[in-house]
């Protein structure tokens, strides 16, 4: 898109539609070409940053390559403070989650988040070992449509946000 305000129109006009109609999530990722630039200059142009809930995904390998690309996150959205961080196909999650960790403790991040595009993927959290090694207290699978199995398999509560409502099992 870039800085062509005629081509951003449009985009504008959506997001004003969402945040008037009461929306506040706005997700992005790195993965989602120019994305970010555009949505961070769409709500530094409209002083919304405020009104919204600002999630993004990490989707690399090592350590200091996901730190580069989360800090170029956070500086092409124009904010100091991302309010949901995931990772995105547990790619490298172990390493990630330690980075989101400090992040998070250093007031970068707001929330942590793991996501996949298939349930019985995300067990792989559940299992003892990685939840203790990882200091994962718990899981909470957060989806639509899941079936009983794969909640239960998955445990309870890993990222909690407001506004979303657990579907009951």
């Amino acid at each position: 898109m870039g800085p062509d305000r005629a081509a951003r129109r449009p985009l504008r006009e959506v997001l004003t539609l969402l945040l008037d109609s009461g929306g506040r999530l706005v997700d992005s990722s790195p993965m989602y070409g120019l994305a970010e630039g555009v949505r961070g200059g769409l709500l530094t142009e409209m002083a919304a940053r405020p009104r919204v809930f600002l999630a993004t995904k990490a989707w690399t390998t090592g350590r200091e390559r996901g730190l580069e690309q989360m800090q170029r996150s956070a500086q092409l959205l124009r904010t100091q403070v991302i309010d949901l961080m995931q990772i995105h196909n547990l790619v490298d999650w172990g390493t990630q989650l330690a980075t989101l960790c400090s992040m998070k403790a250093e007031g970068r991040i707001r929330y942590i988040g793991i996501t996949h595009y298939t349930i019985s993927a995300l067990s792989e959290l559940a299992r003892p070992r990685n939840r203790a090694r990882h200091r994962l207290r718990s899981v909470r699978l957060l989806t639509r449509g899941a079936r009983t199995r794969d909640r239960v398999a998955t445990g309870r509560c890993c990222a909690r946000y407001r506004g979303y409502h657990q579907p009951a099992l």
